[in-house]
């Protein structure tokens, strides 16, 4: 089911905690789009969740995508001098490509996916240029699992990845965790306020074993 309430989405989604307010037409683009959905979901990181991000919603609509692009823009957390934005095909490619047209100078790179909507270490499209700087672009994040196949592919290259940029992240803690250990710093626009579960633990499941989780790779 589509939330289209955007009083719903304010609570289910809240800004960056080291970000100003965001704009109320960022709540209206995800409630008039239909973004964010409600059901039994099963995530790429394995986990379940009620509700599932799908920011392809977004992307296919060149305001709400020029708006987001630009948000992400105004404050990155790092310095970089015409960057290589690295992201992954399908949904990440929206917004990889958006923020990738408004920085002066910069370059874009693609990586497959595999049948499961996966980044691989394979690039569809562009190049990684040895000592150059890159940022990876991701759309949503659960907890940067993801992170570690970017980071090989411009290790690979003798790249250096500054930072990253993303949408949404479901579970901050464990994204900055991740964050940290890489030594990187990343900007995001949103925070989920709602808990994802292991799916040995989803509360769904206890409720309905019949009711299978529709897989997030599905959606994107």
């Amino acid at each position: 089911m589509r939330i289209k309430d955007e009083s719903l989405v304010r609570g289910l989604l809240v800004p960056n905690m080291g970000r100003l307010r965001l704009p109320d037409s960022l709540y209206a683009d995800i409630a008039r789009t239909g973004a964010l959905l409600r059901g039994h979901f099963a995530l790429q990181s394995g986990h379940h969740s009620e509700y599932f991000l799908r920011f392809s919603q977004l992307g296919w609509d060149a305001e709400a995508l020029t708006n987001i692009a630009q948000l992400l823009l105004e404050q990155p957390p790092f310095r970089v001098n015409e960057p290589t934005f690295l992201c992954s095909e399908a949904a990440g490619l929206f917004l990889g490509s958006a923020i990738a047209r408004r920085w002066t100078g910069s370059k874009l790179a693609v990586l497959k996916m595999d049948a499961r909507k996966r980044p691989t270490e394979v690039l569809r499209e562009g190049v990684l240029t040895p000592g150059g700087d890159v940022v990876v672009v991701d759309d949503v994040v659960t907890q940067g699992r993801s992170l570690e196949t970017f980071l090989k592919q411009a290790q690979m290259a003798e790249a250096r990845v500054q930072g990253v940029l993303t949408f949404a992240v479901l579970k901050p803690d464990e994204f900055k965790a991740r964050l940290h250990a890489a030594e990187l710093s990343a900007g995001w626009l949103l925070e989920a306020r709602w808990p994802t579960h292991p799916a040995a633990e989803c509360p769904l499941c206890e409720q309905d074993a019949a009711d299978l989780p529709l897989p997030a790779f599905e959606l994107i």
